[in-house]
């Protein structure tokens, strides 16, 4: 398998009570909720929820990779929140 650039996706902004988009989606496309900030991706037929993962100071990792890696998901995932948050035009909370 290869990668595959997805050049035409579609960043929906909007509330959990409006109406979803569903008719002429690109494939990859997001939804992302302003209420609930749930983001949701298209699959081609329906909105998939994204999980979001959020780790909280008093949890500890006692395997040193394991804590590398958590501390690289949630990098990721803080970049892909400041993106989605840029969208919406909202403050952003580093949460570590």
């Amino acid at each position: 398998m290869t990668y595959e650039l997805q050049k035409n996706i579609h960043h929906y902004v909007g509330k959990s009570t409006d109406d979803k988009p569903s008719g002429n989606i690109l494939l990859g496309s997001f939804l992302y909720e302003t209420d609930t900030t749930r983001t949701y991706r298209w699959n081609g037929e329906s909105w998939e929820p994204i999980l979001t993962v959020s780790v909280s100071q008093e949890q500890r990792i006692t395997d040193d990779r394991g804590a590398e890696l958590l501390s690289e998901i949630l990098d990721e995932l803080t970049e892909m929140n400041i993106h989605l948050r840029t969208l919406v035009d909202e403050p952003f909370e580093r949460v570590r």
